[in-house]
């Protein structure tokens, strides 16, 4: 009796349990097999990936992930852009109780611990979107029906877009195009593939959430 077999693996499982011990030529294969099956993955499969993921796989095998710096700047830029906001607000609050706002700017350094131009970025950054959000909601359309956490989003994605803390962003029927256009490809993209319901919408969601990383007038 096999290793493999005492610990009750079935074939896809007992390929991809190989595969992470670098007994497999074509590693990939195993574990793409196993991953898009719907076949539950064995716990020391599981045990085996991890261990894989974070480098202390006995076999001495690794997953290493490669081609994401880009992706991970942009992802970086948008929660920096969000922490601006978040302590931009908490600026504002002793702004608002102070005479005048240079005032209140050395009054949050001291407060809150962090030096003063930064108290300033996060400040305006803080304004420019509550103005930014007035604009959205003013001209209706999509931007109307989309919630407030919804609207600052898509001002720091214009923001990291831009390059630029102030964003023009598009209008609302603009951005309503693109976002309908870029479901509409990305479904006609995925329609052929003979997967279950619940991979193809995961696919869906990555694909758009990555095709927001490109400027909206490539489309």
């Amino acid at each position: 009796m096999t290793q493999n077999s005492r610990l009750g693996l079935d074939p896809l499982n007992q390929s991809a349990f190989g595969a992470l011990l670098g007994m497999e030529t074509d590693w990939r294969g195993p574990l793409v097999k196993l991953l898009r099956s719907d076949v539950p993955i064995n716990s020391a499969v599981r045990e085996e990936l991890a261990a894989s993921i974070e480098g202390s796989n006995f076999s001495g095998a690794q997953l290493v992930m490669k081609g994401h710096e880009a992706n991970t700047r942009w992802t970086a830029s948008l929660r920096d852009r969000q922490e601006w906001l978040a302590f931009g607000h908490t600026v504002a609050g002793i702004v608002s109780a102070a005479e005048t706002v240079e005032a209140g700017l050395q009054d949050a350094e001291e407060k809150l611990g962090k030096p003063e131009s930064y108290c300033k970025k996060a400040y305006y950054f803080h304004r420019r979107c509550i103005a930014w959000k007035k604009r959205a909601r003013d001209e209706r359309g999509i931007f109307a029906k989309m919630s407030e956490g919804e609207l600052e989003w898509l001002f720091h994605y214009g923001s990291v877009l831009e390059k630029n803390e102030n964003p023009k962003m598009l209008s609302s029927g603009d951005w309503e195009r693109i976002h309908l256009g870029r479901l509409a490809a990305i479904q006609a993209e995925t329609a052929d593939l003979d997967w279950p319901k619940h991979q193809i919408a995961n696919l869906q969601q990555v694909l758009y959430w990555l095709w927001m990383a490109y400027p909206p007038d490539k489309d």
